[in-house]
């Protein structure tokens, strides 16, 4: 004989026949919006398109309440119904082969009446489906009349339940009330849920112009799912209480060097683990000790540029070249306009960085004072020019950004104010480059807190 098949298929929307369940002036204890009838509660766990067992055929409504694309059979002790394949559930049978071809077992007011429950949450593990329970716990009703009524051979409250299944490698992923102390709950097998432990991470993050919103939107991607995350500036960094499980210091941009300071190592100690993620500008200026006494602190240091490494991680473990990561927020493109464009300081402070990005890259030229929008520039124009921003503090001293970009990128410098042919392959190498930098950087990362945390355990 073949394996089971499921026959039934929902091929539209069957939709909520309201005279299932409906409320009314004679059942006014119902309230289907609560989930109080078990048949529509168990349709709220089901997805679209999935295959459905019903063991003991004790929900007959389940088939016209089923979302769309859904397949249903099932078993019984009699097959009384059409699609109801013979199986004495109680009696200690299993139907093994229509198990394993089921994505979710549905199992409403049976597992008190089966003979073994041991036995049935082994077969149900075996197939490795989803498993639906409808069931009254203890906690929630002591009608021993109510129980014989429904034929029941045990009683289990949540604790018994909640051993029972785990004995078999499952897990409650959720539960809610079906009303008349029942309760419905989606039980998964242990490998399909992961269990995610939260991490909090402190952000230090100057600045709201076009670069330094990128960097962020960046950090948030490259974290766990599970990291909730607090951001600070310069002027709060003395504020940051330690208990962080990552603490991380820059979003891709520039540190400057009035801010390489104690408060800033102070930061960098706030939590269990701690990585950099920024470059340098005005080197002159930057205090030796200073910078190496915060390396020193981090466990990694992904520097911008290469001459951040160079100068700065020479022959130390914990520091790596990343690149300048605001380019994988860049697709490559190309420039339509033919007319130069013209970007100041604060560019995109307050546009939406999506219309930034893309009204940057229709120009097929571009001359701006600010590093971010000049690589944006570069993934899309055939000429640029760039132009360090006047700072009347540091008269005639360049901050190093864009010239450390050039090499980074071209292999080279070009000068100041004076426009060149955009070279799109040096550009999408480096782009491919950071790519994979960004994605090894993802990885480190959750390795580092995940570490981190055993050793705290």
């Amino acid at each position: 004989m073949g394996k089971p098949r499921f026959a039934i298929e929902q091929d539209s929307d069957s939709g909520r026949s309201t005279d299932l369940a409906a409320p009314g002036a004679d059942d006014a204890a119902l309230d289907i919006t609560l989930g109080i009838d078990p048949a529509f509660l168990i349709a709220d766990f089901v997805p679209a398109g999935a295959r459905v067992l019903d063991l003991g055929a004790t929900v007959p409504e389940l088939h016209s309440l089923l979302p769309h694309g859904c397949a249903y059979m099932a078993c019984g002790k009699s097959a009384s119904r059409e699609g109801v394949l013979p199986c004495d559930l109680e009696g200690g049978e299993f139907p093994a082969d229509a198990a394993s071809g089921a994505d979710i077992v549905v199992l409403h007011q049976m597992i008190e009446r089966v003979a073994d429950a041991d036995a049935l949450a082994a077969h149900l593990r075996a197939a490795g489906c989803t498993v639906i329970l409808s069931c009254a716990p203890t906690d929630l009703t002591a009608d021993l009349a109510g129980d014989a009524a429904r034929g029941a051979n045990h009683r289990f409250g949540f604790y018994e339940l909640t051993r029972l299944f785990d004995r078999h490698g499952f897990r409650i992923e959720c539960s809610a009330p079906a009303g008349e102390g029942q309760m419905v709950m989606r039980l998964a097998p242990e490998r399909k849920i992961k269990p995610v432990i939260g991490c909090r991470v402190a952000v230090l993050a100057e600045g709201d112009d076009f670069g330094a919103r990128v960097g962020r939107e960046l950090i948030a991607s490259v974290l766990p799912g599970e990291a909730s995350i607090d951001w600070f500036g310069f002027d709060q960094m003395k504020t940051v209480q330690p208990g962080y499980d990552l603490v991380v210091l820059g979003a891709g941009g520039a540190l400057p060097p009035s801010v390489i300071n104690d408060a800033l190592l102070g930061f960098a100690s706030c939590g269990r683990a701690a990585i950099g993620i920024f470059g340098t500008q005005y080197r002159e200026l930057i205090p030796r000790a200073g910078i190496e006494r915060l390396i020193d602190r981090l466990d990694v240091w992904y520097a911008r540029h290469e001459a951040d490494a160079m100068m700065y991680g020479r022959g130390r473990e914990n520091v790596t070249h990343l690149g300048d990561w605001l380019i994988d927020r860049f697709p490559l493109a190309r420039g339509t306009i033919n007319e130069p464009l013209l970007i100041g300081a604060n560019a995109g402070a307050d546009a939406d960085l999506a219309a930034t990005i893309a009204f940057i890259q229709r120009h097929a030229g571009i001359f701006t004072t600010h590093p971010a929008a000049f690589l944006c520039a570069l993934t899309a124009a055939e000429t640029a020019a760039w132009c360090e921003t006047p700072d009347s503090r540091l008269p005639g001293l360049p901050s190093g950004e864009f010239r450390s970009l050039l090499i980074d990128v071209f292999g080279r410098s070009f000068p100041e104010k004076d426009f060149f042919l955009v070279d799109r392959d040096a550009v999408m190498r480096y782009k491919a480059r950071v790519r994979a930098n960004v994605v090894a950087m993802r990885e480190k990362i959750a390795a580092l807190i995940e570490a981190k945390a055993r050793a705290a355990a």
